[in-house]
């Protein structure tokens, strides 16, 4: 029994690893992607620069990760908000979301759950707030853009980290139980 319950903490220990590191790449992977016309639009011009200061072209902007909108927002939150301080709030929430994201993997890595629930849920409920703003704003999904794998992934990743914690804790205390006995 003292076997099996080493290998279930082991598979455990890799499953959480994967979707902690999953949750953290999410950051970095299309957050919105551009719908079928105004993506075929976008790569026919695919060279045109849209903002020279980013070094950002059209063919950039099919496919935008949460480190992208923040970089459009930080740079051109004066134009797009009339405040150029409205900018760094977008920095900030993806930061946190990839730094908690971070902070998960670094506890998968020592095996520790509750740290790693506790930075879950912080970077879930980052994402949640990021993601209301940016439906109330209506900029995903809009006629433009509709989420992208980076938003799909990291739902699914941060809930299976957040059972995969808890069936850590499970397993480690048959652990100790085992061996008491």
């Amino acid at each position: 029994m003292k076997t099996d319950n080493r290998k279930k903490l082991t598979i455990c220990f890799v499953a959480l690893l994967a979707v902690t590191v999953l949750m953290t790449l999410s950051v970095l992977l299309p957050y919105g992607s551009a719908e079928k016309e105004y993506r075929e639009s976008l790569l026919d011009n695919a060279d045109y620069v849209i903002d020279k200061d980013l070094n950002l072209t059209a063919g950039d902007m099919v496919d935008i990760s949460m480190v992208t909108y923040a970089r459009v927002y930080s740079s051109a939150s004066s134009k797009i908000f009339g405040n150029a301080g409205i900018g760094i709030i977008y920095v900030i929430f993806v930061a946190a979301i990839g730094g908690f994201s971070l902070l998960c993997v670094l506890f998968a890595l020592l095996k520790k759950p509750i740290p790693i629930i506790i930075f879950d849920i912080l970077s879930f409920a980052a994402f949640m707030i990021q993601r209301w703003d940016y439906v109330d704003r209506r900029v995903i999904p809009s006629s433009k853009y509709d989420w992208g794998i980076g938003y799909y992934l990291f739902i699914v990743a941060a809930i299976l980290a957040f059972a995969l914690s808890i069936v850590m804790i499970i397993i480690k205390k048959k652990i100790k139980n085992e061996k008491t006995d």
